[in-house]
């Protein structure tokens, strides 16, 4: 990526993404022991009873969390000694608590009340298979999702730079743990990668307004956004304000009437899928919070300045789980590469970019410390920094955009040394959990069978070279489009 995007072709990007990720995802996918991922049989259990019509449980567990679901009896079986292993689980969650039907018994999952869009999905492509190959069908359907997204986010990029600065920046936004989330059946991964997906449109509507061709890409992106995690209307309303803090209201105006019925179409297509989320939010009681904790310490600042640390790393990489830290030096130097970039584009940006570069940071801090302190009597320190990534993509996006403005390609020597850097921080934590994971004696972990090891390396290394091939260029493009796009410029 160390050329500009505009000298490589868009097709060739895409694909060359597409292909990579996904290879890279399924390293993930075999390195994870079956239901491994962060509470992956949760979310199993809702795909398996979604696809066959019950889409929400409405009778609470006696004896562990969330609401009953009737579930194929051999992916519960499956599922139960790694479930049990947990301390935050109870029997309910692990083992059946009655029989349901012919094959079929009831068991809780806490992802009972959780919008059933993505599980139709992933629970009909595993429907064919049972147990920890239903599982593992399930985690296929999730990396060709995410891979499908990340993709559509560089060729949308492509379609608009005129450096390598917004690929780049959009390889600094897929961090190790957003790229890991979409090797386990959950539907966490697919919300990150659509998060890419909003931004690469929305820089681009910036960048080029008088083209139509965003409105399709941000209207995918945002109601991906919107049906994969309940946060999803609250990140969408963040973005919407950092976007329409990039331009003047005049110039947002001029664009509004020669676009006006994308912009109607986009809106009212984004609108009515918040409007369904939100009624389902009302309807299964998905955000209900336990009853206070009389165990619960209080909070204090201490508390809440080290879980705001402690979030940061988690955005980077934690992996299986969210106190399963990576290997050390993984955080300074992905942590490095995120800082120069906010740094350099910082330095590129105008003065409506810088603020709302500075909007998208303190959103990415107050948003998690409100939801913490109204939710910390019941849930305590619950919340995780990899939630918080369809808004935090941002935050490169923007310095890509700045920098690209900027018109000057990065240094050769220094842009292939980050994406060395970004390589070896992806094959390195997929090898580091597959190396950990491989004794652990869990059923499904492929990394113990023989060769299983071996293939999940070439798969992880096969992937980034696939990326960086299908991202690079040798020679540099002309001279960048001018810097500001006035409003009499959407209208020409």
């Amino acid at each position: 990526m160390a050329e500009p995007a505009r000298a490589t072709s868009p097709r060739r990007v895409f694909w060359a993404v597409l292909a990579g990720t996904l290879l890279l995802e399924l390293a993930w996918v075999l390195a994870l022991p079956a239901f491994r991922g962060a509470d992956e049989f949760d979310h199993a259990y809702k795909a398996d009873a979604v696809a066959h019509g019950q889409l929400r449980g409405t009778v609470e567990a006696q004896d562990g969390r969330g609401q009953l679901l009737a579930v194929d009896s051999a992916l519960v079986d499956a599922a139960g000694p790694l479930c049990s292993s947990y301390p935050y689980t109870g029997p309910d969650n692990c083992t059946p608590v009655a029989a349901s039907a012919p094959g079929r018994v009831l068991v809780a999952s806490a992802a009972a009340s959780y919008n059933p869009t993505f599980y139709v999905v992933a629970g009909t492509v595993a429907a064919p298979f049972e147990g920890v190959s239903a599982l593992m069908a399930m985690r296929v359907a999730t990396a060709v999702l995410t891979s499908l997204l990340l993709a559509t986010s560089a060729l949308v990029i492509t379609r608009w730079a005129t450096t390598s600065w917004p690929l780049l920046a959009l390889a600094v936004a897929c961090t190790p743990v957003l790229v890991q989330s979409a090797g386990v059946a959950a539907p966490n991964a697919v919300g990150y990668a659509a998060g890419c997906l909003v931004w690469a449109a929305a820089t681009g509507l910036v960048r080029r307004p008088s083209d139509p061709g965003w409105w399709a890409p941000l209207l995918v992106g945002s109601c991906t956004v919107l049906v994969t995690h309940t946060t999803g209307m609250l990140w969408g309303v963040c973005i919407v304000l950092v976007v329409l803090s990039l331009r003047s209201r005049g110039e947002w105006l001029a664009l509004a009437r020669h676009h006006h019925r994308a912009l109607l179409r986009t809106v009212l297509g984004s609108g009515l899928v918040a409007s369904a989320c939100l009624g389902w939010v009302l309807v299964a009681d998905t955000n209900r919070l336990g009853a206070p904790s009389p165990a619960m310490p209080p909070m204090d600042a201490a508390g809440l300045a080290s879980s705001q640390l402690a979030w940061l790393l988690q955005t980077v990489a934690a992996f299986p789980l969210r106190n399963e830290m990576a290997p050390a030096w993984i955080y300074p130097v992905w942590l490095g590469l995120l800082g120069m970039v906010a740094w350099l584009g910082v330095r590129a940006a105008e003065r409506r970019t810088r603020v709302s570069l500075l909007l998208v940071a303190l959103l990415w801090v107050a948003v998690p410390l409100a939801l913490t302190a109204a939710s910390y009597a019941s849930e305590g320190y619950a919340w995780q920094g990899r939630y918080a990534l369809p808004l935090a993509v941002g935050i490169p996006a923007l310095c890509g955009l700045a920098l690209d403005r900027w018109g000057a390609a990065p240094p050769r020597a220094a842009a292939a040394a980050a994406v060395v850097l970004m390589a070896l921080v992806h094959v390195s934590s997929v090898v580091d959990v597959a190396w950990t994971e491989r004794g652990s004696g869990w059923p499904g972990t492929a990394a113990a069978a023989p060769g299983g090891l071996a293939t999940t390396v070439l798969l992880a290394v096969a992937g980034v070279s696939v990326v960086v091939w299908g991202t690079t260029r040798r020679r540099d493009a002309g001279p960048s489009s001018p810097t500001r796009v006035h409003a009499r410029e959407v209208v020409a």
